[in-house]
């Protein structure tokens, strides 16, 4: 659990870019990294303000959804676009936690994010983010609630999108025989009966809002 008196004891001076805000999701402290991210000069500059009046709001709706789906579930991981103060777009890994006080009192969230050093798998990353109208994916290593494996996980990203077994099995290094297996565990597994009623099903169930984590 984190308390904001730990985060004020001791993240103050952590390298990693950290902020916690509170229930209305303003900053109550940040990071210095996280200063130099968005170009301000001090923490108190930052204190009160929303993500909207950061050099990332047109980001904001997403983070502060983001933030509310950690409040509730207990935490999640987040794939997030971002801005810096060059106005650049930028991938970060974004680890969100409900935030209490000493007395168990609940009193806001907390994150701490990674950038993403630039490649060309990161920038085909972004692209498929944008692609599908996102500015941020829920990471998981596998679609727990269907029970799906690893490998099953990563066929269903690209099978959500529209691609070919042969071209999965291209992006995952395995053969196209392999990849129909997988799709017909995850028919199963989902108890669907052809793709169009899988795809139907991941709509409804929000998933194409996930991404492999073994594809970062």
């Amino acid at each position: 659990m984190i308390t904001i008196d730990f985060l004020e004891k001791y993240m103050h001076g952590s390298q990693n870019l950290i902020a916690w805000k509170d229930a209305n999701l303003k900053y109550m402290g940040v990071g210095k990294p996280f200063l130099d991210l968005f170009g301000f000069q001090s923490e108190g500059q930052m204190i009160g303000l929303s993500d909207y009046e950061t050099p990332a709001e047109e980001f904001g709706d997403v983070f502060s959804e983001n933030d509310r789906l950690a409040i509730q579930s207990g935490g999640a991981v987040f794939l997030e676009l971002t801005k810096n103060k060059q106005d650049d777009i930028m991938l970060a890994i974004s680890n969100k936690m409900p935030l209490y006080d000493l007395q168990h009192n609940f009193k806001g969230v907390f994150s701490q994010c990674t950038l993403m050093q630039k490649s060309d798998k990161i920038k085909t990353l972004i692209e498929e983010i944008q692609a599908n109208n996102h500015s941020s994916c829920l990471l998981m290593e596998t679609i727990d609630q269907f029970s799906l494996s690893k490998r099953e996980s990563e066929c269903l990203y690209h099978l959500m999108r529209g691609k070919s077994a042969k071209h999965i099995a291209n992006r995952l290094n395995i053969s196209a025989k392999t990849v129909e297996f997988h799709v017909s565990n995850i028919k199963i597994k989902m108890d669907c009966h052809s793709k169009a009623e899988l795809i139907d099903k991941c709509f409804k169930h929000r998933l194409f809002n996930f991404i492999p984590i073994g594809f970062l």
